[in-house]
């Protein structure tokens, strides 16, 4: 797989330095970076540290045949690695267990700040490379370099994410995917004829032109998730850089320099990637949370019906805020005392266990749980019921969820059960009755001998002897 994947990563290489020459080191396409990086979030470094270096390997060579020098070779290669590497680090430092493209913020934070941050380290040593190599200013060249790169990474990493990451799937039925090929073809006929200097929107101006296809990206977004939004996102960005490069477009002016091209064309597709992907992220975190609500409550909500246990939600400060119909019978109380905030679980408690509230509630904080532990509730008429308690504490630590198990039976039946052992245990030390303890009663000898310990047999044992 490592060598498939440098050779991928080489013919997108060779692609993009077609439109590249050796007095301008910038390219207005340069998906390569994006690519190697979707691939390294999605598979891990250590799994592929074989493809990078395999990619190094073939970036310094293909710049080398592509006539930029092995001097300017080396110094493209090790911007461009130091570009991937530093991308990888700013996105996998915050941990996640999903894809970023289902989390809006960190969809906002890739395209804002990773894509820009690494493509600027990339930028510095590429534009002193170039600097060196081909001479000029090295702020242009930076300012190149960012845009291009940042603008690839922004595109092309997304699209490779939702396609290698099994999160990012669709439902993949017979009439969604019909209404994706729709998309996706209303997507890119539009785009041609928008590129492509078509007569129907020649009277319109430079600007709003390429921005008549957001609604159908948002379209994309709402229906299709990240995945068919990455890839709309990506015919959109491979047909604006296509027809900008070969001279056709609302992006292309005759007689103005690439860098005019570069300045007006990148921001485009960037603010394509803004406008598609933060809303499929959001929509997509939406659907994740409906579904696991709906898992909780198909596997909980039996649980809190429960005619066994009593369940209540209470805040740090010991308000209850909901409880099961269970646990408002134990404690005899109504829904609507609940409602009105009247129950508090720490006024329902004895004065031995409010003693030690304070030490329960902050061991409670440190380790999220408490218990199972016995409590004995003061109820509103001054009865008490006893009871097994276990609590966790909610993910943003502000609230407390308990269960409780009415031990008040079973507290009754071990004391009757120590009282009937113990009236047992008297009768088997009395000297009055005769008693024995016998697996299956059958033992005759044993019972004869717990019979002259009964003081009546003895006494008539004494009476036949002396007669």
């Amino acid at each position: 797989m490592s060598i498939c994947i440098a050779l991928i990563y080489f013919g997108m290489v060779k692609v993009s330095l077609v439109f590249s020459a050796p007095q301008n080191a910038f390219t207005l396409f340069w998906p390569a970076n994006g690519f190697l990086l979707g691939v390294l979030i999605v598979k891990g470094f250590k799994r592929l540290g074989f493809a990078v270096l395999l990619s190094f390997l073939f970036l310094i060579s293909a710049n080398f045949f592509s006539g930029k020098g092995i001097a300017a070779s080396i110094g493209f290669t090790l911007a461009n690695m130091a570009e991937i590497a530093s991308a990888y680090f700013l996105l996998t430092r915050i941990r996640t267990e999903k894809p970023f493209l289902l989390d809006p913020k960190l969809t906002i934070y890739f395209l804002i700040v990773t894509t820009f941050a690494a493509a600027l380290v990339g930028g510095l040593i590429g534009g002193a490379t170039v600097s060196i190599c081909f001479g000029g200013g090295m702020v242009g060249h930076v300012v190149d370099w960012v845009l291009v790169d940042a603008m690839g990474m922004a595109v092309i990493t997304p699209a490779i994410v939702a396609w290698m990451s099994p999160d990012c799937a669709w439902n993949k039925g017979r009439a969604r995917t019909l209404e994706f090929l729709l998309c996706f073809l209303t997507i890119s006929l539009l785009c041609y004829f928008i590129f492509w200097n078509s007569s129907i929107f020649s009277s319109m101006e430079i600007a709003p032109k390429p921005y008549l296809i957001f609604p159908l990206l948002l379209w994309s977004a709402m229906r299709f998730g990240p995945r068919g939004t990455a890839t709309n996102l990506l015919a959109l960005y491979g047909i604006t850089a296509w027809f900008t490069i070969r001279g056709a477009g609302p992006f292309y002016e005759v007689g103005e320099s690439q860098r005019y091209m570069l300045l007006t064309m990148e921001p485009f597709p960037f603010a394509a990637a803004l406008c598609s992907l933060v809303p499929a992220a959001f929509i997509a975190s939406q659907i994740e949370l409906t579904r696991m609500v709906r898992m909780r409550d198909s596997r909980f909500g039996g649980l809190w019906n429960s005619k066994l246990i009593g369940i209540y939600e209470s805040d740090l400060k010991g308000q209850i805020l909901e409880a099961n119909d269970t646990f408002l019978k134990m404690i005899d109380r109504d829904r609507s005392a609940l409602q009105n905030g009247e129950i508090e679980m720490f006024k329902m408690a004895t004065p031995e266990y409010q003693a030690g509230i304070a030490q329960k509630m902050e061991l409670f904080r440190a380790t999220g749980s408490i218990g199972p532990m016995e409590r004995e509730w003061v109820l509103k008429d001054g009865k008490r019921f006893f009871s097994l308690v276990y609590g966790s504490l909610s993910e943003d630590k502000t609230k407390a969820l308990v269960m409780v198990l009415d031990m008040t039976q079973l507290r009754e039946a071990k004391s009757d059960l120590h009282a009937v052992e113990s009236r047992f245990k008297n009768m088997f030390d009395s000297n009055i009755v005769g008693s024995t303890r016998s697996g299956r009663a059958r033992n005759g000898r044993a019972l004869r001998r717990a019979a002259r310990r009964c003081p009546g047999a003895r006494r008539r044992a004494a009476r036949g002897s002396a007669r």
